[in-house]
């Protein structure tokens, strides 16, 4: 694969990522790197093809694949070790949908967008669970309870938020 990769780039710097077999290059790199998992690298080869396509099909393939890779990135960690990372990339993520949805808002509307972005939602509302959860377990409960009410203000309607209110309800004296 890595042999490949490396055609393929050679091919784009050569014929450039504007011309058709440029791109063509170009995104095979892209969706190689989806497919194995390297999310991180597909985002940035689909930035670099959002870099020179801004219009059009190709524009708005790259736009939600770099979308999906950010969430992605996140995602691939297991799930109950996910609060534990960095969630800088789905509030990446979650702007690039919204920003999908406000382009092309009847393509957002099939692909569901929607229930993502309260997915990454939900996402970033656990982590800030978790930081609350953990100053409650080291007993730094003013902490905590700023976390909880964050989490309720930020994201209510989450679980996330039915769970801080809960714990925060229990430091209420505090």
């Amino acid at each position: 694969d890595a042999e490949g990769i490396r055609i393929m780039e050679k091919i784009t710097d050569r014929a450039g990522v504007d011309s058709p077999l440029g791109l063509r290059a170009a995104t095979a790199v892209a969706e190689n790197y989806q497919n194995r998992q390297m999310f991180n690298d597909a985002y940035l080869k689909w930035w670099e093809i959002s870099l020179q396509w801004r219009t059009g099909q190709i524009a708005k393939d790259a736009l939600l694949a770099m979308a999906r890779c950010k969430h992605d990135a996140y995602n691939v960690h297991p799930l109950e070790k996910r609060p534990f990372y960095d969630t800088a990339g789905l509030a990446t993520a979650k702007s690039y949908y919204l920003n999908f949805k406000s382009l092309y808002p009847e393509d957002a509307q099939k692909l569901d967008i929607d229930s993502i972005v309260k997915q990454i939602d939900e996402q970033l509302a656990q982590k800030q669970l978790c930081i609350a959860q953990y100053y409650h377990r080291v007993g730094n409960i003013q902490a905590a309870n700023l976390y909880y009410d964050m989490v309720c203000n930020n994201w209510s309607g989450t679980q996330a938020a039915e769970a801080a209110k809960k714990s925060r309800a229990g430091n209420s004296d505090i």
